[in-house]
């Protein structure tokens, strides 16, 4: 029951210790209660009344709270104690029978143990050195600067790949069994290949013009696309219509003090850039994390700032819940289940849409783009979730995406950022070691320059580059940084002294950087 207090991320972030320990010692004394039940020679009665009284409790905590947010966790709790419960009390079992069956097994197990022990020791030893080298080796440990306080012993590391959600099903998509052929010809023109005559398409409306008051993503969003989608029936070729962090990154405020705070995109696009972004999770960021400072909710952010945007197909009630809650740990972009629509991960359709934008914006196909640069988003959310395992599913589509884009030659000509808006906050790692603590104030920051970029910067900026990797950035700077690349070569230069160009103040702290202390790694 204690463990149920729930608030904000903040609070969360407070008070993780606490329910940790709390969900920990529910465990051990479920456990003791099970080991009592069978090795005590109780009457079966007996047994069964307490066997059928643990049952009723559990059903209760369940029915009391099985909430699926941080406010209301009841279920996230009820799935770490079983995830913990379960492979105890299963080895404990197991132990147990191999004791009075197999003779001297106690020097056995000991032995075993050793070995175990030993090789987890070495294997450990192996990851720490990984975490504390950084990307490409690029960390390095400088006295002065903002390092992360206590040990690091990543342990859930040594757990094999999909220990923490084998119970939740395999990670790939089950094909479709019904295989329709479909394509868009230059014109627009819709053909699809099928002997059926009873062959349907759904229209997705575009969402890039509605006002925020139509992009909710509690219920609102989701049910706006499917109330204004339009299924046609297909008799022939046919025209259809084709077209806290991140507040600091996007808009270059924590809490704006501006009315109608536009995102960065805008600024690119009132620059004559081509702007796209497409959002995995049925959700409009301006909508969920700005709309408060907006006068008006009829006003349409998409419409002002972007050209493209493709939200639409993620809102399909095959991946996105129509009813209850949307982000369950079970259906939905915070699923810890591999995210399927139709037979493929969600993520592959974003890549697609991404790649052929960069096709078609390159080859002037569109828009009268060939000579106008482009900035394309692309939103990912398979890091959020409490297991770490439906991260796995990107490997091979992301691989390919980067891959593309260097044997293109467009990272000749484009910046490309990889980042995540913060570490991982769920989970065993993040609930119970100090390595999911460090994680969870480290995301993940990638920039990828092209070299006639890093010429024109010239050295004072190319060393700034250098020395802000070991020293502690936020979001702000990354946000100066976007407005800097939107202007180049005729920059505002106090954009530029606020960027990642220019270096930071050496052992610069969160008190300096205006970081509260539960999202500081360096105290």
């Amino acid at each position: 029951m204690l463990s149920l207090q729930g608030g904000d991320l903040l609070f969360i972030n407070e008070n993780l210790g606490i329910m940790g320990v709390e969900i920990l010692i529910s465990v051990l004394s479920l456990t003791a209660i099970t080991m009592m039940l069978y090795m005590h020679r109780l009457h079966k009665k007996t047994r069964r009344n307490m066997l059928l009284l643990t049952a009723a409790l559990l059903t209760f905590m369940y029915i009391y709270d099985h909430g699926e947010r941080f406010e209301k966790h009841g279920f996230y709790n009820l799935l770490v104690l079983m995830l913990i419960y379960v492979p105890l009390n299963l080895a404990i079992s197991l132990l147990y029978v191999l004791f009075i069956t197999i003779p001297n097994f106690a020097v056995i197990f000991l032995v075993a143990i050793a070995i175990v022990l030993c090789s987890a020791t070495i294997m450990l030893r192996h990851y720490m050195d990984i975490f504390g080298k950084g990307t490409f080796d690029r960390m390095h440990n400088i006295s002065g600067e903002c390092a992360w306080q206590g040990n690091n012993y990543p342990l859930v590391d040594l757990l094999p790949s999909g220990t923490q959600n084998f119970w939740a099903g395999g990670m790939h998509c089950k094909p479709e069994t019904a295989f329709i052929w479909a394509s868009f010809d230059n014109a627009g023109i819709l053909h699809v290949n099928c002997t059926s005559d009873s062959i349907f398409v759904d229209v997705l409306p575009e969402t890039r013009h509605w006002p925020l008051e139509d992009k909710s993503k509690w219920q609102v969003f989701n049910h706006r696309v499917l109330d204004r989608m339009v299924r046609k029936r297909y008799n022939g070729p046919m025209q259809v219509d084709s077209q806290i962090h991140t507040k600091a990154m996007y808009i270059g405020e924590i809490f704006p003090k501006r009315h109608n705070p536009l995102p960065i995109w805008a600024y690119y696009r009132d620059r004559g850039y081509v702007t796209a972004r497409v959002e995995t999770s049925c959700e409009d960021w301006t909508r969920t994390y700005a709309a408060k400072y907006y006068k008006s909710h009829s006003y349409s952010v998409g419409e002002r700032s972007l050209d493209y945007e493709l939200s639409a197909p993620f809102c399909m009630p095959e991946f996105y819940p129509a009813s209850g809650n949307s982000f369950g740990n079970f259906k939905g972009p915070f699923s810890i289940t591999a995210r399927c629509l139709y037979g493929r991960h969600v993520h592959e359709y974003g890549f697609d849409y991404i790649d052929q934008l960069r096709e078609e914006l390159r080859s002037g196909l569109v828009m009268n783009s060939t000579d106008r640069p482009y900035m394309l988003m692309l939103n990912l959310m398979e890091g959020h979730e409490g297991t770490g395992e439906v991260l796995r599913t990107l490997d091979i589509r992301l691989s390919a995406f980067l891959a593309d884009m260097r044997d293109s030659g467009e990272l000749e000509d484009t910046a490309l950022f990889l980042l995540s808006d913060h570490g991982l906050h769920m989970g065993l790692n993040f609930a119970f070691l100090n390595s999911g603590q460090i994680e969870h104030k480290n995301p993940f920051f990638a920039m990828v320059l092209p070299q006639w970029l890093r010429t024109d910067l010239g050295h004072m900026a190319e060393q700034g580059l250098l020395a802000n990797e070991q020293r502690l950035t936020t979001p702000l700077e990354t946000h100066y940084t976007l407005k800097t690349l939107a202007d180049w070569p005729v920059y505002d230069h106090g954009d530029f002294e606020k960027s990642l160009f220019a270096p930071v103040k050496a052992g610069r702290t969160c008190a300096d950087a205006n970081i509260g202390a539960s999202f500081c790694m360096c105290k």
